[in-house]
């Protein structure tokens, strides 16, 4: 999922279902453990996506049996698996996935662009075919395209929440910590030559989500983390990135302030602001209940196999599901800021866990705004994976 994400699909289908097929022997010795509040976080927002999933079929909307896989039946799973991994020692490797993932797909992408820019003939395009690979070697600028680039975009929050929390909380001590530093390094360097405008957004916003969760949490900031993270960030840049790879700096600022220039016809925003006015105007008509799950607005049809899919997934989400949905969605995901905030607060050793799965959520739900990376079974972990956190330490404080 994370570093293969839209590969492989009849493997994995396998190994899921032998997961949940096994998985049943926790659920029949009566290790299956769930949080009742998370229980009922979860019965209200599958309900309520039953709901407009119900209202799309009675709209004869074209995707409402193909999303409900997102909304009801991967949510479902999600939830029978949290209650299964229920102790906060067991979240552990999860997290040093996240970390390894981080390292591989940020080398795909290095050694993918190197092959481009040194002529290495390595033929990566053939290699990388399953994850739609692209490159475009332009004059002082890189763009590149990996469909596990997603994963990089949520790793720099999280790598940096890993960082600047003290080095006694579980679960990235000793060599793992060295792990953490080489991770955040490549992917420093994967932000710099992407080209991805999200990417950079997210770069920059990162430091600051990380920063205020820790103050919010009553979390000790080391500032001099923080400088030693921003000097470092500082020479790869400087003195490893644009040399090596011709970078133009003044070059990589305007196209990325292109990409919120609605008045250039060419800028992906031109394309989401087209998106935005059919999106609202589809809401009008329908403004509490929405038009149904899988419902695709008039006038705008960026994919016509998925005629319901928009970049701006946010004011889709508003138009098929209407002011409720937006409601029971949203409270759900304020709830898991909330609780964990009040979590880290009772218990502190529990912010080794939370300030990195927070802050990736946190800037991951950035991106999702005008990318809609969460309408996959791949990248719905994140939103779940702080949960399980949660349920861990709630039911810790119930035992």
């Amino acid at each position: 999922m994370l570093v293969l994400p839209k590969a492989y699909q009849l493997e994995r289908g396998i190994l899921l279902f032998t997961l949940l097929i096994g998985s049943l022997i926790n659920v029949i010795n009566g290790s299956w453990r769930l949080n009742t509040t998370i229980l009922l976080w979860g019965f209200l927002t599958i309900s309520a996506s039953v709901m407009f999933v119900f209202i799309g079929s009675i709209n004869n909307t074209p995707g409402a049996l193909r999303v409900s896989t997102v909304y009801v039946l991967w949510p479902m799973i999600f939830i029978f698996f949290i209650g299964i991994i229920n102790r906060s020692e067991q979240l552990f490797p999860f997290l040093r996935v996240i970390v390894v993932s981080a390292i591989v797909v940020a080398l795909m992408a290095i050694i993918l662009v190197a092959d481009g820019v040194f002529g290495l003939n390595l033929n990566l395009f053939a290699f990388f075919e399953m994850q739609s690979a692209g490159l475009g070697l332009y004059d002082g600028v890189i763009e590149f395209r990996l469909l596990n680039m997603s994963t990089a975009i949520y790793a720099v929050p999280f790598l940096l929440g890993v960082l600047f929390i003290s080095p006694a909380l579980p679960p990235f001590q000793k060599h793992w910590r060295k792990l953490v530093w080489v991770a955040f390094v490549l992917s420093i360097v994967v932000l710099l030559i992407s080209g991805r405008r999200a990417f950079l957004l997210i770069a920059l916003l990162s430091p600051f989500v990380v920063w205020c969760l820790m103050l919010m949490a009553n979390i000790r900031v080391y500032v001099f983390k923080w400088i030693i993270v921003s000097t470092i960030f500082g020479m790869v840049f400087a003195v490893i990135i644009i040399p090596i790879f011709g970078l133009d700096l003044s070059l990589v600022w305007e196209n990325f302030t292109n990409g919120f220039n609605s008045e250039d016809d060419t800028s992906s925003l031109s394309v989401r602001k087209e998106q935005f006015i059919a999106l609202m105007n589809g809401w009008i008509n329908a403004p509490i209940l929405g038009a149904g799950h899988g419902a695709a607005a008039e006038g705008v049809v960026r994919d016509y196999e998925q005629a319901w899919a928009y970049e701006l997934s946010y004011n889709a989400l508003l138009f098929q599901t209407g002011l409720v949905g937006i409601l029971v969605y949203s409270s759900a995901v304020l709830w898991i800021f909330i609780k964990g905030i009040s979590m880290m607060r009772k218990l502190p050793e529990s912010a080794g866990l939370l300030i990195p799965t927070l802050s990736g959520l946190f800037c991951f739900l950035v991106a999702n705004a005008t990318n809609p990376y969460l309408g996959s079974f791949d990248y719905l972990w994140v939103i779940f994976l702080p949960v399980a956190i949660l349920n861990s330490y709630m039911l810790r404080e119930t035992r």
